[in-house]
């Protein structure tokens, strides 16, 4: 008998989100309650106790319920403080017999059919980040905790798969998706419910201010995975807690503004706006105060703007008004202050205004290119706001030059899996194939180990170019691009042609170079990508027996492992 793939989807998303059973948990809040305190107190004995008694009464009212493994959870993360490894990880093991998470296979159903939409949608810039993420989740280690948050939530794109299926009227998909969703984010909330609720209680008392850090710490690493309604939560705890602050406090500011995103990333447009509102009015009093929270308040409410529902006109006036704040509390070369230059660039193109964007977006790539540092990652964001404004309007050679720019800074600042190194990378591949360019061909049919020459802490590869000539490349994870030196290039008897693209690189000291590219094939074992743009730059003078680096160009094109005691690199498929 043959089951239709949607019918089967259906089916395995209605079993992944079983109801659970109705029972008195009075008894178990309190020894919950109980034990939180006593932890809070530094009663570690008594706090075991507590969550001891607590997994008793769980196990009574319910063996498969969320609270036992709440229960558990407690237990294993006091254990772990105490330095009780085995017994925390004994306890692992229970919470996840008890709550599993949706199988893995489901999830990935989920995304690909949400991938396929998209495409349909034409979309494909955004189903090509989001099959980067699936390809990640396959690769994935099996048994690994999946009750921290990742910088991939897949809850954030379940709920938008669900949004786009009520929009064709598929509701009866769109339920069992958000069922799906509400699972996994049960499972990621789990650990913070409990910590809101204790906070929510705490917040009249006299560590009001320490209550409030917790629960924007909270709030932080939600929006990190853009979990907007349990973000919500936690900014309206804070903000509750902040009111209890003297007046004017820029604490009170900074909460309002993620409350403000977080209802704009919901299409709560007049909630954002009132409470953006109130968070600029306290912002301006505070101007000149040089409060270390109004930067990253400004930062919060600029991106709300950038990211969800675009209205360039309202957004100009929002980013100027910001601006003379930040005149009066920063540096002119601050990062908030690229922010929201760059945002005021994608501003004036959308409104077909280039003369006024143009100065703005120089002194943002001036401002991201400056250093590379964590607090550069929100002007990124926004000059990939102007990529967008120029795909859109179908320049696609000046999206290409600023995304190159912003791929580059990324990825000395982010992870390499990391999901805006992702949508940057693949943001700048749909720009290059626009282009008219000859696309990068990856080759891989099964894995394939090569040996790794260790120096240092280096780790030293030989590969192929253009299938010809080998080279001795220092593996270069942190690099986006693969270098090769002038040198290299003429052994293998290929010239840098005088109008050959150049692109801005940054040096390991973090000084900003022009450099020539050119097109080359690179083989590692039996690994291959052809048609790869590559640096030429004599980028270690001082080791002239290496040809040039790998970069993740190369290598987040492959699962890579690396074995420093075997002396050798791993390179498998990633499958679709």
């Amino acid at each position: 008998m043959k089951i239709g793939g949607a019918v089967l989807l259906l089916t395995l998303l209605a079993a992944a989100a079983a109801p659970a059973q109705t029972a008195d948990w009075r008894t178990w809040d309190r020894y919950m309650d109980n034990g939180r305190r006593a932890v809070a107190q530094g009663r570690e004995a008594g706090a075991e106790n507590w969550f001891i008694d607590a997994v008793r009464e769980a196990e009574r009212l319910d063996p498969k319920s969320r609270q036992l493994a709440a229960s558990l959870r407690s237990l294993a993360d006091l254990y772990r403080k105490q330095g009780r490894h085995r017994e925390a990880d004994a306890l692992e093991q229970r919470i996840g017999a008890v709550a599993p998470t949706p199988g893995l296979s489901v999830v990935v159903a989920a995304l690909e059919g949400y991938a396929v939409l998209l495409r349909q949608d034409g979309r494909e810039r955004d189903a090509a980040v989001l099959e980067r993420q699936i390809q990640g989740m396959r690769a994935e280690r099996p048994g690994a905790r999946q009750s921290e948050p990742l910088f991939f939530s897949p809850v954030a794109e379940l709920r938008s798969y669900a949004q786009l299926l009520r929009r064709r009227n598929r509701v009866a998909e769109a339920q069992s998706v958000d069922r799906l969703a509400s699972s996994m984010a049960q499972t990621l909330m789990d650990r913070y419910a409990d910590l809101r609720r204790q906070l929510a209680a705490e917040s009249g008392s006299a560590s009001s201010s320490l209550t409030w850090e917790w629960q924007m710490r909270g709030a932080i690493e939600t929006l990190d995975t853009r979990l907007y309604p349990e973000a919500e939560g936690f900014l309206s705890d804070a903000v509750k807690t902040a009111e209890t602050f003297p007046a004017p406090d820029v604490r009170l500011a900074y909460s309002l503004s993620g409350l403000a995103l977080t209802y704009r990333a919901q299409g709560r447009r007049d909630e954002s706006s009132a409470t953006a509102q109130r968070a600029m009015a306290i912002l301006e009093t505070a101007a000149g105060s040089r409060h270390s929270l109004s930067p990253p308040s400004l930062s919060v409410l600029a991106l709300a703007h950038l990211q969800f529902e675009f209205e360039p006109a309202r957004s100009i006036a929002q980013f100027e008004r910001a601006l003379a704040i930040l005149k009066k509390d920063v540096v002119a070369d601050h990062p908030v202050v690229g922010l929201h230059y760059a945002g005021l660039a994608a501003s004036h193109l959308a409104l077909s205004q280039t003369a006024q964007a143009k100065p703005y977006l120089d002194q943002a790539l001036a401002i991201a290119e400056q250093q590379y540092r964590k607090d550069q990652v929100p002007v990124t964001l926004a000059l990939m706001k102007v990529v967008d404004v120029y795909a859109d309007q179908g320049n696609y050679a000046q999206a290409h030059l600023v995304a190159q720019r912003v791929v580059v800074i990324l990825t000395k600042t982010r992870p390499p899996n990391h999901p805006d190194v992702v949508m940057a990378t693949e943001a700048d591949r749909w720009l290059v194939q626009r282009l008219g360019r000859a696309g990068e061909r990856v080759s891989l049919p099964s894995a394939t180990s090569v040996p790794i020459e260790l120096a240092g802490n280096a780790m030293l590869v030989h590969a192929q170019v253009n299938r010809t000539q080998r080279a001795l490349l220092l593996v270069d994870t942190g690099a986006s691009t693969t270098v090769l030196r002038p040198l290299f290039l003429a052994r293998l008897g290929t010239s840098v042609p005088a109008d050959a693209p150049r692109h801005r690189m940054m040096l390991p000291t973090g000084l900003p170079i022009e450099v020539q590219f050119v097109t080359v094939s690179v083989q590692v074992g039996e690994a291959s990508v052809d048609n790869l743009e590559v640096g030429v730059f004599d980028a270690m003078p001082q080791a002239p027996d290496v040809d040039g680096f790998l970069g993740a160009d190369f290598l987040q094109r492959f699962k890579v492992t690396f074995e420093r005691t075997a002396r050798r690199m791993t390179l498998e498929p990633m499958t679709r």
